[in-house]
């Protein structure tokens, strides 16, 4: 079958790519005007090829990979509806393959593990079965095995970044300071080397810190206008027109009368978050809800997006600089260092969560408009050319990422750098914009279609609502 491909490339990379275009049994010819490369070829998947023709090119020097945790047990239960029943010994107990002895320390001064406040709100919280909330469930540990796994086929066995023998001069991971990502962190790092392995090397270190300090995810610990904007979202997303009639539908179902009591107002984060968490596990979605899925999953999207990434214009690109910018800092510190030759790990590996996922997808230019599955991961590659050049390819979920405004996934260094410029910001950049005067209106999301200047609702909160909001917007995950 003779297939036909056009690929697209940006001014300052086609040179560069077309160098590596010359595969045999292909014909190509390129339209200076255009940009544009044609290629004509017999029986072959062309895409693939020219893919690992350009890989085969370049020399991988560096990866950086954000992932998130695996599957968990729920942050939250849907009210009214009996609770699925979480057995520890069935969910929570170690996969062998995942388990080996490792030491967890402080990224910063080096000590102990720091003391987590998520980990003693979590363990007030058991569900039916005796399981706390947002616990890695079995299933998570093998989704976040298999992930390393697929890490070690690409960057171990495919390219040679690193050893298969454990080095921890050429690996950094970094976990937020939650169980959940910690041991997804474990499962990751068992995938790369085996467990096996692992034991015997046993001076396997793995990295957290204070959530004072952390900047892995959105953090609203320390950050006043992103506790702000979380704590709007929550209050105030579920009465925007036609958000509302749906909501109110919903809490008919379940036999809930949020007029009565506005507290009792039903988040449909925590609603999907059940759901998820239920369908993943193998339990049933109970039937009453089940008509409701689809228009919780869009509304729950579009309120996570909203609460990490604002909405469009300004106040999107502040909320990303709040919300990952110190993240983004340091991946092209880190690229910058690699480049200038600079010692330090090949692989960086931080295990974290959707909503650190997203204002990062969003900030490229690839984000899809879905929520980040379990075990989801965004890779950033650094790679040199024959000549001395550095590039950069993004990959999400395992496959090529073409950011916005390139017409190739494989962009310079200086490109990526431009394009991510307005996101980044250092500690004190990030100190005084937290500090800065939070609006006293806020626009609607853009994506409602609600006529054009429709701004948030803004209701009077009740004591109960801002105390529950408040809690709510200290969460790195689930709001």
């Amino acid at each position: 079958m003779n297939r036909r491909l056009i690929l697209q490339l940006s001014s300052a990379t086609g040179s560069a790519v077309l160098g590596l275009m010359a595969y045999k049994g292909v014909r190509w010819r390129f339209q200076s005007n255009t940009g544009t490369v044609f290629a004509d070829n017999k029986a072959v998947d062309v895409e693939r090829e020219v893919d690992n023709e350009i890989e085969s090119e370049l020399t991988l020097k560096q990866v950086q990979i954000f992932f998130r945790h695996g599957a968990r047990t729920p942050l939250k239960t849907i009210p009214n509806v009996e609770q699925a029943n979480y057995e520890v010994r069935l969910f929570l107990a170690g996969v062998p393959h995942t388990l080996y002895n490792y030491t967890l320390r402080d990224l910063t001064g080096g000590g102990a593990r720091p003391e987590s406040s998520l980990e003693k709100h979590y363990r007030k919280h058991t569900l039916k079965g005796g399981a706390y909330i947002g616990q890695l469930t079995c299933l998570g540990q093998d989704q976040t095995y298999m992930l390393g796994r697929r890490i070690r086929r690409r960057y171990l066995d495919k390219f040679g970044l690193i050893s298969d023998q454990y080095d921890p001069d050429s690996i950094l991971p970094h976990s937020t300071n939650t169980q959940r990502t910690i041991d997804s962190l474990r499962c990751v790092v068992a995938g790369i080397y085996g467990a096996v392995h692992l034991k015997k090397a046993g001076n396997v270190v793995l990295y957290t810190q204070d959530i004072g300090k952390e900047y892995l995810f959105p953090n609203g610990h320390h950050c006043d206008f992103l506790k702000k904007l979380t704590h709007k979202t929550l209050t105030n997303y579920g009465n925007i027109p036609g958000v509302k009639e749906e909501r109110l539908k919903l809490e008919q179902v379940l036999g809930i009368d949020s007029s009565l009591d506005p507290k009792e107002q039903v988040c449909m984060v925590d609603v999907r978050d059940d759901i998820v968490c239920r369908k993943s596990h193998g339990f049933q979605v109970p039937e009453k809800l089940r008509e409701f899925e689809e228009i919780v999953e869009r509304y729950a999207v579009g309120m996570v997006v909203y609460a990490n990434t604002g909405t469009d214009g300004k106040l999107r690109e502040e909320v990303v600089k709040l919300a990952m910018g110190r993240s983004l800092f340091m991946v092209i510190q880190k690229i910058e260092g690699a480049v200038k030759g600079e010692k330090g790990p090949k692989m960086m590996l931080y295990s974290c969560h959707d909503t650190s996922l997203i204002p990062l997808l969003v900030a490229m230019g690839i984000y899809d408009g879905k929520w980040p599955p379990f075990a989801a991961d965004i890779a950033i590659e650094l790679y040199e050319d024959k000549k001395g050049e550095h590039w950069v390819k993004v990959q999400y979920l395992g496959e090529d990422m073409t950011e916005r405004g390139f017409g190739s996934p494989v962009v310079s260094v200086s490109q990526m750098k431009s394009a991510l410029s307005k996101y980044m910001v250092d500690n004190k950049r990030h100190k005084e914009l937290c500090g800065a005067t939070f609006p006293a209106q806020l626009q609607a999301p853009s994506d409602l279609n609600l006529p054009e200047g429709s701004l948030l609702p803004d209701h009077q909160e009740t004591k109960e609502e801002s105390a529950e909001a408040d809690e709510k917007a200290e969460r790195p995950a689930g709001m």
